[in-house]
């Protein structure tokens, strides 16, 4: 593989802007010119300083805006924005509605170390402790070069369905016509099922985690005492004598 890090940029000006957003854009990043992974719904702003990049966002239980993907290898953030304001300006210069379907490869930075490229992912997942719904867990999925983080997506889902069991959902925004498009995703052949593979793992990791925490707990303790308590009333009531040569004994009564 090449050793440099490329940004596939694809810019949308909007026509009539209603407001500061003047654009959309998406980004594929890619090994020389095999694609990784990709980022979509990312906004150009004007502000008073001039146009500015955001990534996608959503609010979290406090209201605030928190990043759902995003760069986070060194001086990638700063070479996707400037890539996508210089895509930008070429459609608007001409006279285009968007980008072409062409790759339209953006220096993104040499690849870190001497390795090959090799990209794996790594997954940190929150089991949800009572869940309403058939969502179990949200987490965040982390993708690698050479075991060098680049990309982190935010608000991967754990999902249980009565037809196919768990399975893992990337973050989502709707449309216009209520349809539901992902927000980042892997796109390299194989990744998606790396990233289904670690995350599964992960919450399989804390959901056990979280029961041995639980039986070493003073409330698990109790809860554990009511079982054996429980399964003691249970084998009385099936075998009455043994039961109370087994009580008498425990008195010091003798048999």
């Amino acid at each position: 593989m090449s050793k440099d890090l490329n940004i596939d940029v694809r810019a949308y000006p909007i026509e009539n802007p209603q407001g500061n957003t003047v654009a959309f854009a998406s980004v594929t990043f890619c090994v020389g010119d095999t694609p990784i992974n990709a980022i979509n719904s990312i906004r150009v702003v004007e502000g008073e300083k001039g146009a500015f990049v955001t990534m996608p966002q959503t609010t979290d239980r406090n209201g605030d805006f928190q990043d759902v993907a995003f760069p986070v290898m060194k001086g990638l953030r700063g070479n996707m924005s400037k890539a996508i304001l210089t895509e930008l300006d070429a459609v608007i210069n001409a006279g285009l509605t968007s980008s072409t379907n062409e790759p339209h490869f953006h220096f993104g930075g040499k690849l870190p170390g001497d390795g090959e490229g090799e990209i794996s992912v790594e997954a940190n997942v929150n089991p949800i402790r009572n869940p309403r719904g058939n969502t179990m867990a949200f987490g965040s999925v982390t993708f690698k070069i050479d075991d060098k983080p680049f990309s982190v997506v935010e608000g991967v889902r754990v999902v249980n369905s009565a037809e196919n069991g768990l399975f893992v959902t990337m973050p989502q925004s709707q449309d216009k016509t209520g349809e539901y498009h992902d927000i980042a995703f892997p796109v390299m052949k194989g990744l998606r099922g790396q990233v289904t593979e670690a995350v599964l793992e992960s919450y399989d990791k804390a959901v056990s985690e979280r029961s041995a925490d639980r039986g070493n707990s003073f409330s698990g303790r109790i809860a554990a005492g009511k079982d054996k308590s429980e399964g003691y009333k249970q084998n009385a009531a099936q075998n009455p004598e043994p039961a109370k040569a087994a009580a008498k004994k425990a008195a010091g009564l003798g048999d």
